[in-house]
C-alpha cells in the first residue's frame, strides 16, 4: 500500500509539474506521407493547413496559396507586399511575419512553418496522441527517453548518431527534418570522409532524376544495416544516397519523418537538447517498403 501511494503521488506530481509549464497543445494530423499537418488561420480570416517542418524556419506558402489568399486579382507582388502577416495556431499567434513563396509543400497543405516559431521554448512532438505541446520550461522526463546534444547550424539543428555496417560504427551528423518524408538521406561526400563502405551497401532501387540541363542524375536508395540512436537500434533502414547537391548548404545527412515518427520527441530549444522515446510506430514498415508492396 505504501509503495502504491508513493507511486500514485509521484504520477500526480509529474502530471501537475508538466501542466504548470504547458503553454499550448496543438493537434495535428499525421498524413499518409508522414507529414505533420497543422491547422492555422492566416491574417485572422483564412484557414490554411501547414506542414510543420523541423528542417526549415519561418513561414512559407505555395504560390498557388499566395494567389488565393493574398493576391486574388493576380497583381505583380514584391516580397514587401507579403511581408506583414499573422498566423494563429491554437492560442498561439505570430505577427508581422514575412511569407516566403515555394513551389511545393507537403501533400494536402498550403505551406509550411519551421522550428524557430518555438525558439527558446520546449516542444514535444507526440506522434501517438497527435499533439505538438509547447512548454515554457522542460517538464519532468521519463527515463525511457534517450538524450542527444543538439547542434545548431545556421537555420538547422542536428544530432550525432551512429550508422553501423559490417560490425563497425560510424558517427555522423543528422539534420532533423520532419519535412522530408523518407527515412534518411545520406551525403556521399560526408560518407567518403568517414571511409564508410558505400560500395558494399545493398541497393534497393535506383531512380533517375534530371537537373535544369536535363542531365540524368541517378538517385540510389540503399539499405543501412543499423541506425543507432543511443541505446536504440533501427535495422535495415532505407536511405537515399545523395551524390548531387547540398540541400542544407553544407555537408550533412538528413533524418526524415519516416524515422522521426517512430519516436515521441522533446526538443529543448533553451538548452539545445533532443529527447527521443520509441512509440507505437517503431516497428512499422518504412515508406519505401509500403510503396513496394
Amino acid at each position: 500500500m505504501k509503495y502504491f501511494l508513493t507511486f500514485f503521488f509521484s504520477l500526480v506530481f509529474s502530471f501537475t509539474f508538466s501542466q504548470k509549464f504547458l503553454i499550448e497543445e496543438i493537434p495535428f494530423e499525421l498524413t499518409a506521407y508522414n507529414n505533420i499537418k497543422v491547422k492555422s488561420v492566416l491574417n485572422k480570416k483564412d484557414t490554411v493547413f501547414l506542414t510543420f517542418d523541423t528542417g526549415s524556419i519561418d513561414f512559407y506558402l505555395t504560390k498557388e496559396a499566395i494567389k488565393k489568399y493574398l493576391n486574388p486579382k493576380g497583381l505583380k507582388l514584391t516580397m514587401k507586399d507579403i511581408g506583414d502577416n499573422s498566423f494563429t495556431i491554437g492560442n498561439m499567434e505570430w505577427n508581422h511575419q514575412q511569407i516566403y513563396p515555394i513551389e511545393t509543400t507537403g501533400q494536402g497543405t498550403d505551406g509550411m512553418f519551421g522550428w524557430n516559431m518555438f525558439q527558446n521554448r520546449i516542444l514535444e512532438i507526440d506522434y501517438e496522441k497527435k499533439f505538438l505541446k509547447v512548454y515554457s520550461k522542460l517538464p519532468k522526463i521519463s527515463r525511457k527517453y534517450q538524450k542527444f546534444e543538439m547542434n545548431i547550424m545556421k537555420e538547422h539543428f542536428s544530432v550525432n548518431l551512429d550508422i553501423e555496417e559490417n560490425g563497425q560504427k560510424y558517427i555522423s551528423q543528422f539534420l532533423f527534418d520532419s519535412g522530408f518524408q523518407k527515412a534518411m538521406m545520406l551525403d556521399n561526400d560526408l560518407l567518403a570522409k568517414l571511409k564508410f563502405p558505400v560500395n558494399e551497401l545493398e541497393v534497393l532501387k535506383t531512380t533517375i532524376l534530371h537537373n535544369s540541363n536535363n542531365d540524368e542524375i541517378p538517385l540510389k536508395t540503399v539499405k543501412i544495416k543499423k541506425l543507432l540512436l543511443g541505446k536504440i537500434s533501427l535495422e535495415n533502414v532505407p536511405a537515399e544516397l545523395n551524390t548531387y547537391n547540398k540541400p542544407a548548404g553544407y555537408e550533412t545527412n538528413f533524418l526524415g519523418s519516416d524515422v522521426l515518427k517512430r519516436f515521441n520527441i522533446i526538443l529543448d530549444f533553451q538548452k539545445n537538447a533532443a529527447y527521443l522515446k520509441p512509440n507505437k510506430y517503431f516497428n512499422e514498415k518504412y515508406f519505401d517498403e509500403k510503396k513496394k508492396s
